[in-house]
């Protein structure tokens, strides 16, 4: 049973939009890659632990603080036994470990050790076990989900779950799960933490922008390209030929413009502007009333969510 899913970070959404609608520095650029690749493994890894058949509770994404420190788990199983902990890595290439416990790619890029950031996540989590009232075993891992990912020199007692043992190990976790099952202290546990979850992070790096300086209009939901016209109900992209209803392309552009913009109104003259392609006022103000509710009269109307 999942009760709590992934969501894209609020950092992600918005270096996703700007991506799009701007050409990002290269040092953002560079970050966004790697923000939306670990994102990509991290689903990747999400749908395997919803396939399994045995009783547990899947969190995934979590955000806690403890003694001013903040952590963030990607996944977590609670079982009745056991608390699985795992950090999900989407590494293309190939690394290498030596014998200080450094880790650098082939290039020779040293990158941040993967077990000491495992250990920290252990550790704080444990405390906030603790704090919570809870004694259970955790079991922690770092899963290497990429396929193309290889490490070289890796001592054979480490915490790590590779490419070709994903499959081996998640089957022997789902025999695990299905001879144990989830009682009352299991799911007053999860309550708790799910309590104690941040809905955001208080340290969201987000590049300076102007509404100005980004480009307006509906863009095509799968190859962003912007080359789209309307008919009747349809958007529908000139390079790839996807077809999209208006009403879905509007209501993915209004979140879009809430998201870069959460300082701004939502009105119908806005909406219509950022939209670009949507001539018919009274079609863009019936999409803004399906979310959202009018506030004030006329010219002064403003919209909020429902």
């Amino acid at each position: 049973m999942i009760i709590k899913n992934r969501c894209e970070t609020l950092e992600l959404l918005v270096l996703r939009y700007l991506n799009t609608r701007t050409n990002l520095p290269e040092s953002e650029l560079s970050h966004y890659r790697l923000l939306e690749k670990g994102f990509e493994g991290e689903t990747n890894f999400d749908q395997l632990v919803e396939n399994l058949q045995g009783d547990f509770i899947g969190m995934f994404d979590l955000l806690f603080e403890i003694n001013n420190t903040i952590f963030q788990i990607d996944s977590l199983i609670i079982s009745g036994e056991n608390i699985y902990l795992f950090d999900v890595k989407n590494f293309d290439g190939d690394y290498y470990v030596c014998s200080d416990n450094k880790w650098y790619s082939i290039t020779e890029i040293e990158i941040k050790n993967p077990i000491h950031q495992l250990n920290r996540c252990e550790t704080l989590l444990k405390r906030l076990l603790q704090n919570i009232g809870c004694n259970q075993l955790i079991s922690s891992n770092v899963i290497f989900i990429n396929p193309n990912f290889y490490l070289y020199q890796a001592p054979i007692n480490l915490p790590i779950i590779f490419p070709t043992q994903i499959k081996r190990f998640l089957q022997k976790l789902d025999l695990t799960l299905q001879k144990s099952k989830i009682k009352d202290k299991q799911v007053k546990l999860a309550e708790k933490l799910l309590a104690h979850n941040l809905d955001t992070s208080p340290y969201i790096r987000k590049p300076e922008y102007t509404y100005d300086q980004l480009k307006k209009g509906i863009y095509c939901k799968e190859c962003h390209s912007f080359e789209v016209y309307t008919n009747s109900k349809m958007v529908v992209c000139k390079i790839c030929g996807f077809r999209e209803k208006i009403e879905n392309s509007v209501l993915r552009n209004i979140e879009e413009y809430k998201v870069l913009f959460p300082d701004k109104k939502i009105t119908t003259s806005s909406i219509q502007e950022w939209c670009k392609i949507i001539d018919s006022v009274t079609t863009v103000r019936r999409i803004i009333s399906i979310n959202h509710k009018p506030v004030g009269k006329f010219r002064n109307t403003y919209y909020i969510d429902k």
